[in-house]
């Protein structure tokens, strides 16, 4: 553990660390988990995960790359249609969470099993959707949601469209930001690229280790 915490700290001095405090990401990210970001600019690709100033209320905020300019993105039946094709999405059995507070936040998951007692199992649809170059990561579905569908969208020039892998339960580009969503993100507002989680606190209490999940400790994000 002493290693570990060395490890952290000298990885500090060159990335940007930031905490995730919500769940639109899982299951690549999990409130609690501490990551570390490379400062950059464009060009950006489709996959990048990234933390990026909101063009409204300027907080941060982290998500997947979709969309990049010119291309359409459109939901159907939860499914990512980009220019005009299925993004191909395989079973990839359950993400199951134990329903407690999670992270600092104290945020509760939302279930694809309800009704869940306190501490009982939380259950999610995984899949691996995989994009046209070949990269592939895990995506979760709670059940039907009006975001299932959507209209298509069009990115325009310098701006990305950015959607969280926990599709159900993420306010990303599928809506506008003068309807408290994320909308196109300029490309201006981007902070940098995840590129790991330095550690992850389970609990409330981030400096913490010994409430730290195992597993994730200088963990890669793709």
């Amino acid at each position: 553990m002493l290693h570990a915490i060395s490890l952290f700290l000298m990885t500090i001095m060159v990335f940007e660390p930031y905490w995730i405090p919500a769940g639109s990401m899982k299951p690549t990210l999990l409130p609690g988990d501490y990551i570390l970001v490379i400062p950059d600019r464009a060009p950006f690709a489709r996959g990048d995960v990234l933390v990026f100033l909101h063009p409204v209320t300027g907080q941060d905020y982290v998500k997947r790359v979709i969309g990049l300019p010119g291309d359409t993105v459109q939901m159907r039946d939860g499914v990512v249609i980009l220019n005009g094709a299925e993004l191909p999405q395989t079973p990839d059995g359950e993400f199951v969470e134990p329903y407690t507070p999670a992270g600092m936040s104290g945020v509760i998951p939302r279930c694809g099993n309800n009704p869940v007692p306190l501490g009982g199992d939380c259950r999610k649809l995984r899949r691996t959707e995989t994009l046209p170059d070949g990269q592939s990561y895990s995506v979760l579905e709670i059940g039907r949601m009006a975001l299932d569908n959507t209209p298509a969208f069009t990115v325009p020039a310098d701006h990305l469209f950015v959607m969280g892998d926990n599709r159900d339960n993420s306010t990303d580009s599928r809506i506008g930001a003068a309807a408290g969503g994320v909308g196109f993100v300029p490309q201006a507002n981007v902070k940098g690229r995840a590129v790991a989680v330095a550690f992850s606190a389970a609990g409330r209490y981030l400096w913490n280790p010994a409430g730290w999940r195992e597993g994730r400790i200088m963990e890669g994000i793709r």
